[in-house]
């Protein structure tokens, strides 16, 4: 798994706690670059783990998004590193010597954490005024002290505290603006289809997956690898009546996402009128480490290809082919994705 990468956006100057006017535009900018962002009062957290062959490597990509930021936000000082407090303190770093960008190693984030107060922390003022009686005042001074001493004053938070001395924390990012739908099973829609006939044939059926399966990846904020669970509802001609498969995760690759769709699709039962819609629904991993996966395919081929069919969804509405959509419209085939309505 890829070293995790948190990158903050700090509103205004170092030690200010009051959003930004520009921060409506900022949130679309999270959105479209992580499935895992949250904005807070002082500044914006973006997971950027495993984005390299999207944004680019390393200091590139952190780079390209500061300057996005810059652009869309007013956002003059960046820092990122391995934990949320750790991302923090480096765009504090960052605007207390004039802005720009200061990125914090994951190797390295106990030593640059060591001088800063525990004040910094991420717990309530109890436990602040607690470590202060103890003698604790630094980060550095917080990671000498022992972890059974810390959990037998502060109980299991004991174990955070360490962690987040040693830039070590799991704190999740959160899901920014990709919220669970209200669906009664926690799964949120993607992308829906009705057909005006019902499938009976073999040709149909393919052309259905393919296009179930492409824009699902083009539509799916994060692609497919960012959902924990995927389930294909079914809805036959007999008096509406529908069933549904689980599967999940689903893997980053063009092939695997199809053959994820594929093994749904063989586990619907077969009813003799036929299929007449399909609903493909998914849920957020409930990891909060690293929770987006990788967001790009490794395989050089899937990653160009899942680009190009991002391209094609822009450019003409999801297009995967003539033949296959020529077929599905033959079929009365009628998409739909969050928010529409699905077809009588």
């Amino acid at each position: 798994m890829a070293p995790r990468s948190i990158l903050h956006l700090r509103f205004f100057g170092p030690d200010s706690e009051e959003p930004d006017e520009k921060s409506g535009a900022l949130a679309e900018l999270c959105r479209r670059t992580t499935p895992a962002w949250v904005l807070k009062p002082h500044g914006a957290y973006l997971d950027l783990t495993g984005t390299d062959r999207l944004y680019g490597r390393g200091l590139d990509g952190l780079e390209h998004i500061s300057r996005l930021a810059g652009a869309v936000g007013g956002i003059r000082a960046t820092g990122a590193g391995p934990t949320r407090l750790a991302a923090r303190l480096a765009s504090l770093t960052a605007a207390r010597a004039g802005g720009g960008l200061f990125s914090v190693a994951s190797g390295m984030a106990p030593v640059f954490l060591q001088a800063f107060p525990v004040d910094f922390l991420p717990v309530s003022l109890s436990v602040t005024r607690r470590l202060h009686q103890l003698g604790v005042r630094t980060l550095g001074d917080l990671q000498v002290v022992s972890p059974a001493l810390l959990n037998a004053i502060f109980g299991e938070s004991g174990r955070s505290l360490a962690r987040e001395a040693w830039g070590r924390s799991t704190e999740s990012t959160g899901k920014g603006k990709g919220k669970v739908g209200s669906d009664s099973s926690g799964l949120e829609l993607v992308v829906g289809v009705g057909l005006s006939r019902p499938v009976c044939s073999s040709p149909v059926g393919a052309a259905l997956r393919r296009g179930l399966a492409v824009r699902a990846l083009t539509r799916c904020p994060g692609g497919p690898a960012s959902r924990g669970r995927w389930r294909l509802n079914g809805f036959w001609a007999e008096s509406g009546r529908g069933s549904s498969t689980v599967q999940g995760p689903g893997n980053p690759g063009w092939k695997s996402w199809l053959g994820l769709v594929e093994l749904l699709w063989r586990r619907l039962p077969h009813r003799r009128k036929g299929l007449v819609g399909l609903e493909l629904r998914a849920q957020p991993p409930e990891a909060a480490f690293s929770p987006q996966g990788n967001l790009f395919p490794d395989d050089e081929a899937d990653c160009r290809l899942a680009e190009a069919m991002r391209r094609a969804r822009l450019a003409s509405g999801s297009r995967f082919g003539p033949a296959c959509e020529d077929l599905l419209s033959a079929w009365g085939a009628v998409w739909y994705g969050p928010g529409g309505d699905r077809p009588k």
